[in-house]
């Protein structure tokens, strides 16, 4: 991982510099942007393929995770603005309303995903099952792991309290996949239709983790913590 870092920051190791510590938030989002987008077209043409509302649900999880890095690379960048005369104590509170606009954007998703995996379970549609739905999943699960190991170790080298719980939440994120393959496979080998169950859980865990969220402070995004 410090490859990483040595390839993309300039003077990386010099994690006390505002600078510096901007250039690993900014880095972090945008790789979090990118690897979460990902997974989500994944996740969500694979469902709609097969027609699993738990791999879409999942998706949509996903989405949220991007929407969650931009809130992070936007922090980043907005607490490196200076203090005006509108805006005396910088500009840090953008992040916060801009991270309740997303968070209610996710939860009303959640639900209308909920609604629909209920539906499921009312009336159940068969799920083609298919092994590369199955690889594709695996994928998934070790980028997360990837990308939980990332923030971790961007979040420790800067001591940033946005990047350890994008970190969580990545982990999180790992065992709602790991979820959706075991219903998959359930659903395959024993021939018990537990799509819409699983549907359900992923939606009560992006609801659950959503309203769970705030905006964490403008030392968090721009200043190395006293």
């Amino acid at each position: 991982m410090d490859k990483l870092f040595k390839i993309f920051i300039k003077d990386h190791e010099n994690v006390t510099e505002p600078s510096v510590r901007m250039s690993y938030g900014k880095f972090a989002g945008i790789v979090g942007i990118i690897s979460n987008i990902l997974l989500t077209v994944m996740k969500i043409v694979t469902g709609l393929l097969i027609n699993s509302i738990a791999i879409i649900a999942d998706g949509v999880n996903n989405l949220a995770d991007t929407t969650s890095s931009i809130v992070t690379l936007v922090g980043f960048k907005l607490s490196a603005l200076p203090e005006d005369k509108d805006h005396p104590y910088g500009h840090a509170r953008i992040e916060y309303i801009t991270g309740l606009i997303i968070s209610v954007l996710v939860i009303t998703v959640g639900i209308e995903l909920g609604r629909g995996s209920i539906d499921k379970i009312v009336n159940p549609e068969e799920v083609t099952f298919n092994y590369i739905v199955v690889i594709i999943l695996v994928i998934a699960i070790l980028l997360k792991l990837w990308q939980a190991f990332f923030y971790f170790t961007a979040g420790k080298k800067i001591d940033s309290t946005a990047l350890k719980a994008s970190g969580i939440d990545s982990r999180n994120d790992l065992v709602s996949t790991f979820l959706v393959l075991i219903g998959l496979l359930i659903s395959h080998f024993f021939e018990v239709n537990c799509d819409g169950y699983i549907g359900i859980l992923v939606s009560a865990f992006i609801i659950i983790w959503q309203m769970k969220q705030k905006p964490d402070t403008f030392e968090s995004f721009g200043k190395p913590k006293d």
